[in-house]
């Protein structure tokens, strides 16, 4: 099953993205950013470069000015086709018949030719620490400003591209959970299962994983469990969490599957814990404070004679990673319409008691919250 994101006029998308991000350098007093995360690579230079984290590339984003790309000399071809940035830059190790150029030499360069020495430089978090050194090294009188949390401020509201990735990753995220409910059976491993999910996800469209998928096998939930040669048994619990990527945006679901008939006490627990989650879900829309629904959260799960059962943060913002708001009593964020939130309640009645969690990803609206992900709410009793 194939799943498309709705066609959008980028060139639109493009004037959008570059005027926030121009206004909050503007605010910022910047005269550069140097945008080297994977997030920022797909926002500010519509490029999916899964590796920059090991292979330099950079969009280098000015006050004034046009906008560039630094990538791998190897990368060039591919990138020059998925960008909407048309100045491409390239450094390279040496080669037999091509000299070195560095990708340091590169941003050192413009720099000195935009006579920036003393300027406000955006750097960002992942800035490798060599890099990091030689600015500062090179040009002590230059400010070197963090931009991560600027950066981030221009990705929590979703444009309509961007919502239509979100869909799609919903979706295949969806997929993988549904094969892991049709192909679980005792007999096979967490990786066995775990590779179906896989195919199927791929097989509709996946590019990708930001995290493995989770597959945890036992007579109590593993929380957290990524996959291994462990047999699922008849009296299991398995629970599967689906983390596809569809061009670096994220998906993020997972639920618990009962092989056997659950104890009336975990039924119980499950419930409660549904029930909080759909009453958090009715309370999402913009304005409310995601402190706000951690209480509501908690505070349901107590009332029903769980009072230590929700001790962790209940949710988080998602596009190409983890963002605001984060559903905990110490985030006070509103909420705003086009923000994705995923819902992830965890319940533990006391230490060392079987644990419940479930995860399902939702949209913010005018007026409250749309389920892109189509996976149960509720505990799986197969």
């Amino acid at each position: 099953m194939k799943t498309n994101a709705p066609a959008v006029d980028l060139s639109a998308i493009k004037k959008k993205r570059f005027a926030n991000l121009s206004a909050k350098m503007s605010e910022a007093k910047l005269d550069v950013i140097f945008c080297t995360s994977l997030r920022s690579l797909a926002y500010v230079g519509h490029i999916y470069q899964n590796l920059a984290w090991f292979v330099n590339t950079a969009v280098v984003f000015p006050a004034s000015g046009e906008p560039f790309l630094v990538v791998p000399l190897g990368d060039r071809e591919r990138v020059q086709k998925e960008t909407w940035i048309p100045r491409v830059m390239t450094w390279n190790p040496a080669f037999i018949d091509i000299p070195e150029h560095k990708f340091e030499d590169v941003i050192m360069d413009y720099i000195r030719k935009n006579k920036l020495e003393k300027g406000n430089l955006g750097i960002e978090g992942n800035l490798s620490w060599p890099l990091h050194g030689l600015l500062a090294e090179t040009f002590p009188q230059a400010k070197l400003v963090k931009v991560d949390y600027m950066m981030e401020e221009c990705m929590i509201i979703k444009d309509d591209y961007e919502l239509g990735l979100m869909r799609k990753v919903a979706q295949i995220c969806t997929i993988g959970f549904e094969a892991a409910r049709e192909n679980v059976k005792p007999g096979m491993t967490e990786n066995e299962l775990a590779g179906h999910m896989e195919i199927a996800m791929r097989r509709a469209g996946c590019t990708g994983y930001w995290v493995p998928n989770q597959v945890g096998t036992g007579e109590r939930v593993l929380l957290d469990h990524y996959p291994s040669d462990a047999v699922i048994q008849a009296n299991h619990f398995v629970k599967v969490g689906c983390h596809g990527s569809y061009q670096l945006y994220c998906g993020d679901l997972c639920n618990v599957m009962a092989l056997k008939k659950a104890e009336p006490d975990y039924v119980r627990l499950a419930k409660v814990v549904e029930e909080a989650e759909r009453k958090t879900i009715d309370a999402m829309r913009p304005g409310v404070k995601s402190s706000h629904l951690f209480s509501i959260l908690a505070n349901y799960i107590a009332d029903k004679g769980y009072p230590k059962a929700s001790n962790w943060y209940a949710g988080h913002g998602l596009g190409t990673g983890h963002q605001r708001p984060f559903i905990s009593p110490e985030d006070h964020t509103e909420l705003k319409e086009r923000m994705i939130i995923v819902l992830n309640p965890v319940a533990q009645p006391v230490d060392g008691a079987n644990s419940y969690i479930n995860e399902v990803m939702l949209l913010v609206t005018s007026n409250g919250v749309d389920l892109i992900s189509k996976n149960p709410i509720g505990l799986t009793q197969l």
